[in-house]
């Protein structure tokens, strides 16, 4: 799931496509899911369906198992996670961005927050976050 960065240059760079800026989001996505089902399973003991796969099942799986195999799943994506976050981090910290479309984007695809979270905590209408966020992806997409 690691993402093959882009270079701009043979040198390095900080070009990106949206799929490799969206890594994070994508993980971050994923591990919620995989945290939320692994809660359900601690407090209730068992789940109905096989959620992973989306298939039904007569009966209950041994959740013990279940549950250690959900654990260690979540294990390695919350390393993924780490690993993306830090690349994306890295890559918009050489990109020419100014202040506000850094924090834009760092809050997005570093932090993973939802729009209205990022509204919120800078401060700005939808539309400025969003006017900031379109300005720096004209600087960093490929």
């Amino acid at each position: 799931m690691l993402s093959g960065w882009r270079r701009e240059r043979a040198g390095g760079g900080y070009k990106v496509t949206r799929s490799e800026l969206g890594a994070a989001l994508v993980i971050r996505s994923e591990l919620t899911r995989l945290e939320n089902s692994l809660a359900d399973i601690q407090a209730t003991g068992g789940i109905k369906s096989s959620a992973r796969n989306g298939t039904r099942t007569g009966g209950r799986k041994d959740m013990g198992q279940v549950a250690a195999e959900l654990a260690e799943e979540i294990a390695e994506l919350r390393k993924e996670l780490e690993i993306e976050q830090e690349i994306i981090r890295r890559k918009m910290e050489e990109a020419p961005l100014e202040k506000d479309e850094r924090k834009v984007l760092l809050l997005r695809y570093v932090k993973c927050l939802k729009w209205a979270e990022i509204y919120q905590l800078l401060g700005y209408s939808k539309s400025r976050t969003l006017y900031y966020h379109a300005k720096a992806m004209e600087k960093v997409r490929t």
